[in-house]
């Protein structure tokens, strides 16, 4: 098996390094060469594997190795029958090895290779003048490598993230997700996921999910620290535990739903009705919060939570019926003040935030055939089919946290690793009030993909908060077709090199510039 160099894939900084090595160790593994490559460390006493050339055995050689060994005849010139059974054996033994030596060797080489095509070039030139894979991988671990320290650190980050990203999702996906952090801790030996004290945190985030599983689980955990001083149970297996009582609390309840955390013959009882179409026993914020009403009736949202169209359309045609009347009354009033300026502008800011899962089986991989970067590389593109925003440069990102190990952006059939989000602050990139260019876009949880062709403004999220684009004229726009506000004026790119981006808008070099 070969291994095929990803032109995206390159490592030029500390914040680089895992996802490279990964890809590193990931290729020679599966090629069986990781024996010969491995940087370490070893212990004193530890044997290093090399990749040698086997000796070769020959029938001169075999009598040559007999006289050498001295046993006890004077002179051998030909080889004894069972000295020559010997020489066959060993000589099947030699065309064996060789032919898995020219095997090592063509995948040692592939890696070299790949090695030196995913590399930038100003670390190239520090590194070892020598054919030692082994040697030039713990010089670039040295330059750019993370230290044992920086990992943990990393490990905690990713697995306090996975205990509280438990809103919004199923939790037997929120499980999977806590499990890979679980394990990858457990690997670092962080102290988050060892002991009770591990446990009970456990037991508080899921909470969300099933209060009265959480509550009987952590009684069961007082009884034991009472009795023995220590839980019976594993934090892993308490964590099995909740996904069996999970995936048996799906099976068992008749529609899809969210995971109940109450009685399920009182389930029905609450939530609250609304214009927007959402069931009842889901809405479990009062109609006056609905961000989908409020959009519907002000043309503005009251919160950064993103909006579907279809509940908005639902909340539109709904409420000029006579029972909402004292609803709609009450949105009226809940109008944000604008402080004497145009009520019809958006909010300072618009804050997106994106929770991405992944597929199961996801190959996280992506590979291209591009041989140059791309001519849109250090744009930033409103792509109206993006789910997530994208950033191919860290330094246009703050406030930057570490992404899960299953963190990823989709692009065709392929997942793209994402290696941190932040936030990306857009300085003077809107109009507003006070007349062009004078408002900031922030844009949260933005996914940091080195490599990436371009940068990405999500225009779905965009278009969730009311803000859409306009191809006629290359604006971005606030409010309905009949009275909007222009909030930015963009150039038009279609049709570049091999490229087609349809319907999509590249910002100005004005704007581009202004990237705080």
């Amino acid at each position: 098996m070969s291994v095929t160099a990803n032109p995206k894939l390159l490592l030029s900084k500390t914040e680089e390094w895992a996802s490279w090595f990964s890809t590193f160790k990931r290729n020679a593994e599966t090629t069986d060469v990781w024996k010969f490559v491995n940087p370490g460390p070893f212990a004193e006493d530890q044997m290093v594997p090399t990749l040698e050339k086997p000796s070769e055995v020959t029938y001169d050689g075999e009598v040559a190795r007999l006289a050498a060994r001295g046993d006890g005849q004077e002179t051998i010139k030909d080889l004894n029958e069972a000295q020559l059974k010997v020489f066959v054996i060993r000589q099947g033994e030699y065309k064996t090895k060789m032919t898995q030596y020219l095997s090592d060797r063509k995948s040692y080489s592939d890696l070299m290779t790949w090695v030196h095509q995913t590399v930038d070039l100003a670390l190239i030139k520090f590194l070892p003048e020598t054919a030692n894979l082994r040697d030039i991988i713990i010089k670039l671990k040295e330059l750019v490598g993370v230290t044992e320290a920086y990992k943990i650190e990393l490990a905690r980050l990713a697995y306090r993230k996975a205990l509280h990203t438990n809103r919004r999702t199923s939790p037997v996906d929120w499980y999977n997700q806590w499990e890979l952090a679980y394990r990858e801790g457990e690997k670092l030996e962080i102290f988050e996921v060892e002991g009770d004290i591990a446990i009970g945190d456990f037991l508080e985030a899921v909470k969300t999910f099933d209060l009265e599983w959480a509550k009987r689980y952590k009684d069961d955990l007082r009884k034991d620290q009472r009795a023995t001083g220590k839980s019976s149970m594993t934090l892993l297996e308490v964590g099995k535990q909740f996904l069996d009582a999970a995936r048996d609390n799906v099976r068992d309840k008749p529609s899809s739903g969210a995971f109940s955390t109450t009685n399920p013959s009182s389930s029905s009882e609450k939530g609250h009705d609304c214009p927007c179409g959402l069931a009842k026993n889901r809405h479990f914020w009062a109609p006056t919060d609905c961000t989908a009403l409020h959009v519907a009736v002000n043309g503005i949202a009251n919160s950064t939570r993103p909006v579907r169209e279809d509940r908005m359309k639902k909340a539109k045609a709904a409420m000029t019926a006579s029972k909402w009347k004292t609803l709609i009354e009450a949105v009226k009033a809940a109008k944000p003040a604008s402080g004497g300026a145009d009520s019809s502008w958006p909010p300072p800011m618009a804050q997106m935030v994106i929770d991405q899962s992944t597929p199961e089986g996801r190959q996280l991989l992506a590979f291209s055939t591009m041989p140059q970067a791309h001519p849109l590389r250090d744009s930033t593109l409103l792509d109206n089919c993006a789910s997530t925003h994208v950033v191919n440069n860290r330094d246009l990102l703050v406030d930057v946290h570490p992404a899960s190990a299953s963190d990823v952006v989709l692009v065709g059939d392929t997942a793209l690793q994402v290696v941190c989000r932040g936030k990306r602050i857009m300085r003077n990139a809107f109009n507003g009030p006070g007349g062009r260019n004078t408002r900031d876009l922030v844009l949260n949880n933005v996914a940091f993909v080195p490599g990436f062709h371009t940068n990405l403004i999500s225009g779905n999220e965009l278009r969730a908060l009311g803000y859409w684009s306009c191809t006629l004229d290359d604006t971005l726009r606030f409010g309905t077709m009949a009275s909007n506000k222009i909030m930015m004026n963009m150039s038009s790119k279609s049709n570049n090199g091999s490229v087609h981006w349809r319907n999509d808008v590249l910002m100005d070099d004005g704007v581009k510039n202004r990237d705080g």
